[in-house]
């Protein structure tokens, strides 16, 4: 009975290590709300030529005092918990996104990714960490209201949504103190949801969606039969796409016609490269796997977007 009790204590201890060695990596980010409550959401044209708006962190950095405060507070919370941080404004520095988004409406004639999306092309996390705050008074004194939610980067798929907490009210209340206070009412809930989820991860794979499209330029369509054998060129796509998801779990979405085919796929968390060394994946990863695998296919050549972490879009004769 000693023998399985010790045993059992040991799995649980082996999993505890296991669990905590692996610590999505988080981004701390205004919440949408947030950005609209504070007027920081800006007007844009999209490649339809239809105007959506996106959050304009650059302003709100700029312009609000208290954000840098509760982001960095944040940030060196969740850093104190053993998570990595990729910090949005050291990458909205590093990528200059101002001149981005417009360097997008002169070559493109509108913009297809939201400034975050731009954002996690190059910086890559795991968990957006959401964060809404507001300033309230309860009689002579002021408290701080907070909600923290945690989506995953990949596809938005809510992680840990609605944890609110408050600061104690107070005459001279600190919002970072207030944070903190916050925070502890909810932690071991919020931390606990982020772990379980990204553990999920690794033993699910993660969601991205691939887009395959046909443009003017190419002469061949999803509907048409292509190599020796003259198989449908829909069915060999499907097949691929299929054969290389995490555990085969990939299906279409949405009506396949000879024009568009789109995929929400399940890929591994991490594969190794050329050189043997271990690397995280991303829609762009997997989608350079199907645009080498159209090309060689149909020999017309492809061009890729990616939008954000997890989606890509592929575009059968726009490499031309």
């Amino acid at each position: 009975m000693k023998k399985i009790f010790l045993l059992g204590y040991l799995l649980v201890f082996s999993l505890g290590i296991f669990a905590q060695a692996k610590k999505p990596v988080l981004m701390i980010v205004p919440s949408d709300s947030w950005m609209a409550k504070n007027n920081f959401m800006k007007p844009i044209q999209d490649m339809s030529g239809e105007t959506k708006y996106v959050a304009d962190y650059s302003m709100a950095f700029l312009q609000n005092d208290d954000l840098s405060k509760v982001i960095g507070a944040m940030e060196n919370f969740m850093n104190q918990e053993g998570y990595e941080i990729q910090s949005l404004n050291s990458a909205l520095k590093d990528l200059e996104q101002q001149d981005a988004i417009s360097n997008v409406d002169d070559a493109g004639g509108g913009v297809d990714m939201s400034p975050l999306d731009m954002i996690l092309n190059t910086v890559t996390c795991d968990i957006k960490v959401e964060l809404f705050y507001e300033i309230k008074r309860e009689g002579p004194y002021k408290f701080v209201e907070f909600n923290v939610s945690a989506v995953d980067a990949y596809n938005n798929k809510p992680v840990s949504p609605g944890n609110i907490g408050r600061g104690t009210a107070a005459p001279n209340a600190q919002i970072v103190n207030q944070l903190e206070e916050a925070v502890l009412s909810f932690k071991d809930k919020f931390i606990n949801d982020m772990d379980l989820y990204y553990n999920r991860l690794f033993e699910n794979g993660r969601q991205i969606m691939v887009r395959c499209m046909k443009t003017s330029n190419s002469s061949v369509t999803f509907d048409d039969e292509v190599g020796d054998d003259e198989e449908i060129l829909s069915d060999l796509l499907e097949d691929f796409i299929t054969e290389n998801a995490f555990k085969s779990n990939a299906s279409t979405q949405g009506a396949v016609t000879a024009n568009n085919i789109t995929f929400r796929v399940q890929i591994p968390m991490t594969y190794t490269d050329s050189k043997g060394r271990e690397k995280g994946t991303s829609a762009k990863w997997f989608g350079r796997k199907v645009q080498k695998f159209l090309e060689e296919t149909t020999g017309v050549q492809c061009s890729m977007l990616t939008q954000g972490l997890g989606a890509v879009r592929i575009s059968l004769g726009g490499g031309e």
